[in-house]
């Protein structure tokens, strides 16, 4: 995003990749090229946070946040997957050395150590994604709870007389449009966290390469 983009959208409303509201742009930083590096937004109630470019869509009327949760998911699994074609490299190396190559023990173990490294600062940002994916879900739960206690407390009083069928109707309404976002984030939250599990333990599996005793590659 350029910083003549980001003028336009002072004072605008940000909003989530779910259409709810989140705040409004307050302002920005821009990294030494000239782009935008971060969005300024004012969440309400006193709160500020800065969101990276990252994170960021362009919208006609609105600026877009990606939820962090899904740009950790898209990170992590795009880094697991380069990582499992590395691996797969490696074993193929590996094949082609008992055919004559050349490869060393520590050429190898070099490899290897620079692997199971990379491996693991993936596997520990996985369970910390993972524990905030389930959060968050607990989290919207909790809030469907609270609006179908809200929901039932005014379908009482719409029929006690005491709200007005237009009134309830504009309410139930808003709940339901609630409800369908929540719905959609919580489904794309279960989606990504049995993947993130999934990449999670194809990741810890030993890389199944050895050296033999005249330093060449086998698997």
């Amino acid at each position: 995003m350029q910083s003549s983009d980001a003028v336009g959208f002072l004072g605008k409303p940000v909003e989530d990749l779910y259409g709810r509201h989140v705040g409004a742009v307050m302002g920005f930083s821009l990294k030494t090229n000239g782009d935008v590096d971060s969005v300024g937004v004012d969440l309400g109630s006193g709160s500020f946070a800065e969101v990276k470019s990252n994170r960021l869509l362009l919208h006609e009327q609105a600026l877009i946040v990606v939820p962090m949760w899904k740009a950790d998911v898209m990170r992590i699994t795009g880094e697991t997957g380069v990582l499992s074609k590395r691996i797969s490299a490696l074993q193929e190396l590996a094949k082609e050395s008992q055919e004559g190559g050349s490869a060393s023990e520590a050429q190898y173990d070099q490899l290897r150590a620079q692997y199971e490294t990379r491996l693991a600062k993936v596997q520990e940002s996985s369970d910390r994604l993972l524990q905030e994916m389930k959060g968050r879900m607990e989290e919207i739960d909790r809030a469907e709870e609270a609006m179908a206690k809200f929901l039932v407390n005014v379908n009482i009083q719409f029929r006690s007389g005491e709200i007005s069928e237009a009134s309830f109707g504009l309410i139930r309404d808003q709940c339901a449009t609630m409800k369908a976002r929540n719905a959609k984030e919580r489904e794309e939250l279960a989606t990504a966290h049995a993947m993130v599990g999934q990449k999670e333990n194809e990741a810890a599996r030993p890389i199944e390469v050895q050296v033999s005793a005249s330093g060449a590659l086998s698997s």
